[in-house]
């Protein structure tokens, strides 16, 4: 039998993996399968839950901006979603029949105190697993949340068509009080003003039904748009009943586009923060609302005595000195001789001496460059959030409204 040399066995044994090698890659190029669909597996998808390399290598193969990968970036948050409402809405029924066999169970100890100790044994066996059910359901949710953040972070950096439908949707389908709400608004407000978006927030702030987290970004969503049909509702968010966080917040609205008889309903709403002891994050908010009402000298005589913390108190009337601000000069030297008082809030309040004044004003404040031919602020996000873009150079800035 003829040996083949060690040289030419090798030969044979590259040439015979290259042959497979391309028609393995023949078959892949031909198939009929779009190449999007293969771009997340459902082991994929299980990896972008957790923070380390996997999750980062899928998100490269996410963040494309060709249309085939925001197609499969939208084909699979539109899976998520979907389970997301199957396992909250089983969720929400394991709650209600918790909340069912509690009620049961203390009619049934005041009735059958004869049979203690049977009772209690079958309680104690139902209640674990229940606990069990209710456990496994939240770790699946947890999981699920973090699938689709990435998703819908990922989603952004596409040029999809529906991206606002597509972003309510993911909220829609998630936890009421998810934090997922609060990504979802950030990206709303900075795609700029949008019907659908406006309309979806005012469907949050009206519904009883609406969580914690959904409201407050609805209304902080409010704080760059004013929608004047609203702001009865966002009054009553201001009450004793609802959590310190939200009653900030519409406080806060209320101060930017309500009038001077809303400052005694939003003092109530300080007076009750600082009665909470819940800290500062529940009242500087407000605080800045009042300070959009009132004059400076009336801000330092109603917080007077309240245990508010002292650089708080300085912000706020830093806040109303800017807004009573007459011309460009006086506003860039007060904002320049106390900007170590200054806070993000800052910039908002920079935004509306812009788009009553015009941006002029920026380059008193040294507060725009130019990259590009584009015009940049620190200010510019709040300003195209509120519908306006800056244009024109450096020297001679303009404000044009946001398409």
């Amino acid at each position: 039998m003829y040996a083949l040399s060690a040289p030419k066995q090798l030969t044979i044994l590259l040439l015979f993996f290259l042959l497979i090698f391309s028609v393995e890659g023949y078959g892949k190029k031909n198939s009929t399968q779009p190449e999007s669909a293969s771009i997340l597996s459902s082991k994929q998808l299980h990896d972008l839950s957790k923070f380390d390399g996997k999750s980062s290598k899928i998100l490269k193969q996410l963040y494309l901006s060709d249309d085939k990968g925001a197609a499969a970036i939208s084909s699979a948050l539109a899976k998520l979603n979907e389970k997301d409402k199957e396992l909250n809405d089983n969720y929400k029924v394991l709650v209600n029949k918790a909340k069912a066999s509690k009620v049961k169970a203390k009619i049934s100890s005041k009735t059958a105190k004869a049979n203690t100790s049977n009772n209690s044994t079958i309680k104690s066996s139902t209640t674990n697993t229940a606990a069990s059910s209710k456990e496994q359901l939240e770790q699946e949710l947890q999981v699920i949340a973090a699938q689709k953040m990435h998703l819908v972070n990922a989603l952004t950096k596409t040029n999809s068509s529906d991206m606002v439908a597509q972003l309510i949707a993911a909220a829609d389908s998630a936890n009421p009080n998810a934090l997922l709400h609060k990504t979802v608004f950030s990206k709303l407000l900075d795609i700029g003003p949008n019907e659908t978006a406006k309309n979806y927030a005012i469907q949050i702030i009206n519904d009883p039904e609406s969580g914690g987290f959904q409201v407050y970004n609805a209304l902080l969503y409010f704080a760059y748009h004013n929608e004047p049909n609203i702001l009865d509702k966002v009054r009553e968010y201001t009450n004793p009943d609802y959590h310190p966080y939200i009653r900030d917040m519409a406080a806060f609205v209320l101060g930017r586009w309500g009038n001077s008889s809303d400052t005694s309903i939003i003092l109530t709403a300080i007076q009750k923060s600082v009665a909470d002891k819940m800290g500062s994050h529940s009242l500087r908010y407000s605080v800045f609302g009042l300070a959009s009402l009132v004059s400076p000298e009336k801000v330092e005589e109603l917080l007077q005595g309240l245990n508010i913390k002292n650089d708080i108190v300085q912000t706020a009337i830093l806040h109303a000195k800017l807004e009573e601000a007459k011309s460009d000069q006086e506003f860039s030297q007060l904002f320049k001789n106390n900007q170590g008082k200054a806070n993000e809030l800052t910039l908002l309040v920079v935004a509306d001496y812009v788009v009553r004044n015009g941006p002029t004003v920026l380059i008193e404040l040294e507060l725009i460059e130019e990259h590009d031919g584009n015009l940049y602020s620190p200010v510019s996000q709040s300003l195209y959030r509120m519908g306006y873009s800056l244009v024109g150079t450096a020297a001679s800035p303009n404000l044009e409204p946001v398409n």
